[in-house]
């Protein structure tokens, strides 16, 4: 990460790169976004997933998933699970998309959301075995700084915490 901010600099030179930040920064004051357009959802039952339904090969009424629309109040964001482009940022959508199909390939989306890091460890430090089983999945682990780590496995934690449309509402 330090490496793209120290091309866009040296790219665009410090004053810009500067406002860019502050744009970026600027959007993430906390203000929810508007709702997107409501849409047909799949909802499983939790553990109900199949490699099948990962794939998008699900036959619905097969494992126990069911179709419904969101329940007054809730809306579902027209973002498809581990598509990270609603971001607006390349590098932030890579870290996470890595990570996401990461969590997903090694099957560890319950275990994150059951068992936060310990305190005063967090993601960077923590040196869980199933961390280590995540990251054989992830191609982009050599890329990352600790601090970068540490911020991707936040956002998949918020994942496996809220779900998927709660975080993408949360984020857009």
């Amino acid at each position: 990460m330090a490496a793209e901010i120290s091309s866009l600099i040296a790219r665009v030179g410090l004053p810009a790169a500067a406002a860019e930040m502050r744009k970026f920064l600027d959007q993430m004051d906390g203000t929810p976004p508007p709702p997107p357009p409501l849409r047909r959802v799949l909802t499983p039952p939790r553990g109900a997933l199949t490699a099948a339904c990962i794939s998008g090969g699900c036959v619905p009424g097969t494992c126990g998933v069911t179709t419904s629309g969101p329940q007054p109040g809730e809306y579902a964001p027209s973002v498809a699970p581990g598509d990270f482009s609603f971001r607006g940022d390349k590098f932030s959508e890579s870290f996470l998309a890595d990570a996401y199909q990461a969590v997903t390939a090694a099957g560890l989306w319950d275990w994150l959301r059951d068992n936060p890091p310990p305190e005063g460890k967090g993601f960077m430090f923590w040196g869980h075995p199933n961390l280590k089983e995540i990251e054989k999945h992830m191609k982009m682990l050599d890329h990352h700084s600790g601090s970068s780590y540490g911020w991707t496995m936040r956002n998949m934690q918020v994942i496996a915490e809220k779900g998927w449309d709660t975080y993408v509402a949360t984020c857009k």
